[in-house]
């Protein structure tokens, strides 16, 4: 039995909760998981570290734990501690920001857990590179990307799913087509970046389009200031968080024309993959990123998207121009993306691949 602890699962909104979630239902299809789980905000994180020591003890000793598994690095103290004391292999992931935070006491404590975990498994080989550079043995370090089940995302937008996408919006989608961004609006997804420099170089070679802005962070309120001073009001809809599972999210997907991805180089934060990029191809929709970080992992240029370097927002606006404007072209594309997705990054396989990691450190 796996024991599987994770400080991001649903109630709450996102792409870690997803990628828990999604592993979790796909491991209990190969084995049996023992998941201590909390899905509430973040400042009871003390607590929960507490609370889920003693519950992985109360598990250890009442069912045959194989292996201990903690889903992202800031875990990775509790994960080394419980291997200590049930004598049981640990195996960590590590995802972006959880091995790029920049504080000092973080970086010294953080790596030296990895040092001495069993197996660390990344979801990009950019992250990899990161943990290497940080001390930790490159045979203990697996790279394993994140996955979609593909089923998700196959639906048929019904008219009722316009009329909530309005009433989200607060205004009529009148027939224009969409940019979609979807994720936290902090400072490495580039959403005030796109809206100050590449919308400006758009609006003037494709005039009538919408840019949905899916999620919520700390720049909420720096957009909402973007979207005032640059008179955006009647193109960018910053919609909040919108939930996946039973929610809006995958007709959003399904609605829109494009989705980009205008992430920039954050010092102390990366991207570690872009789930986001497979959730998009697995609806059909076309991606044009940034060649930072993990993404060029997620997005394979011509591929399932197009990849344009940082800061060269011209060549960002003119291909979502080429995309909007070239309907034979964007769908050609989408449909690449679609079967690229579906090849690479089945949720099923990606949990086959887990649970080999699994089983190896439980020899």
């Amino acid at each position: 039995m796996i024991l599987y602890i994770t400080r991001k699962f649903h109630p709450s909104v996102g792409g870690m909760q997803r990628f828990n979630f999604k592993l979790t239902t796909n491991l209990r299809l190969l084995t049996e998981v023992c998941l201590i789980k909390w899905g509430g905000e973040q400042w009871f994180l003390p607590f929960f570290f507490v609370s889920a020591f003693f519950r992985a003890l109360f598990a250890a000793a009442t069912q045959k734990i194989t292996c201990i598994y903690v889903s992202d690095g800031v875990l990775s103290p509790l994960g080394l501690v419980l291997k200590w004391i049930l004598r049981k292999p640990a195996v960590v992931n590590i995802h972006g920001r959880d091995i790029a935070f920049d504080m000092k006491l973080y970086q010294a404590v953080i790596p030296w857990c990895l040092r001495r975990i069993d197996k660390v498994i990344c979801v990009s080989g950019h992250l990899k590179e990161e943990c290497v550079k940080r001390g930790v043995a490159a045979n203990r370090l697996h790279v394993i990307p994140n996955g979609v089940d593909v089923q998700d995302f196959d639906i048929a937008v019904q008219p009722e799913h316009k009329d909530r996408l309005d009433a989200l919006m607060g205004a009529p989608i009148a027939g224009r087509k969409i940019i979609v961004t979807v994720g936290r609006l902090v400072a490495k997804k580039g959403a005030d970046s796109f809206i100050m420099n590449i919308l400006p170089h758009l609006k003037k070679i494709y005039p009538d389009f919408i840019y949905l802005l899916v999620g919520d962070g700390p720049l909420e309120e720096k957009i909402k200031t973007l979207v005032k001073e640059g008179s955006w009001e009647n193109t960018v809809y910053p919609i909040g968080p919108v939930s996946m599972d039973g929610g809006m999210l995958p007709v959003i997907y399904k609605m829109a024309h494009v989705f980009a991805m205008p992430n920039v180089r954050v010092h102390g934060d990366m991207e570690g993959f872009g789930i986001v990029a497979i959730e998009a191809g697995a609806s059909g929709l076309p991606v044009v990123a940034t060649r930072v970080d993990g993404i060029t992992e997620a997005v394979k240029d011509g591929e399932n998207g197009f990849l344009v370097e940082e800061k060269d927002y011209d060549s960002f606006a003119q291909k979502l121009a080429q995309l909007l404007r070239d309907e034979p072209a964007r769908q050609a594309a989408g449909e690449r993306a679609e079967k690229f997705v579906e090849k690479n990054y089945s949720w099923r396989e990606i949990a086959k691949r887990y649970l080999e990691q699994f089983e190896a450190a439980a020899k």
